[in-house]
C-alpha cells in the first residue's frame, strides 16, 4: 500500500442505508420467475459532492450533480443503491483503489422521482 487515506475517509464517515437486491431466479419446480428480495444495512462511507476535478476528467460522465463513495475495508456490491440527503442514489462506477491505498471508489447517481 503506497497511500493511506484510512483516517481521511474515517472522518468523513456516516452511516448510510444501503440495499442490495438478491437476484431473481426461475424456480425449477413450477417454471416461474421468482423476484429477487432486497436487503437493506447500514454501512458505513463517505458520500461527497463530486469535484471539479473529476467532473472535467470524466469528459461528462461524471456531473457536480453525483456524488462520490469512498468505502474503506469491504467494497459495496456496485448494483446496490443508497439512501441519503433524502433521496435514493444508484451506484454506478466502481474502482478498486486497494492495489496502492485501501479504500474502494463508486460514483453514485440521484434517481428521478416519480
Amino acid at each position: 500500500m503506497i497511500f493511506d487515506f484510512e483516517s481521511l475517509i474515517e472522518r468523513y464517515e456516516v452511516g448510510v442505508p444501503y440495499t442490495v437486491e438478491a437476484a431473481g431466479y426461475r424456480d425449477p419446480a413450477t417454471g416461474r420467475w421468482v423476484e429477487g428480495t432486497p436487503s437493506t444495512t447500514i454501512e458505513r462511507m463517505a458520500v461527497l459532492p463530486a469535484e471539479k476535478q473529476a467532473v472535467y476528467e470524466s469528459g461528462g460522465r461524471i456531473t457536480s450533480a453525483n456524488r462520490i463513495i469512498y468505502r474503506r475495508g469491504t467494497p459495496l456490491d456496485a448494483r446496490g443503491s443508497i439512501q441519503f440527503e433524502g433521496a435514493r442514489w444508484t451506484i454506478e462506477v466502481y474502482g478498486d483503489y486497494t492495489t496502492y491505498s485501501n479504500f474502494y471508489r463508486y460514483v453514485a447517481t440521484r434517481e428521478a422521482k416519480a
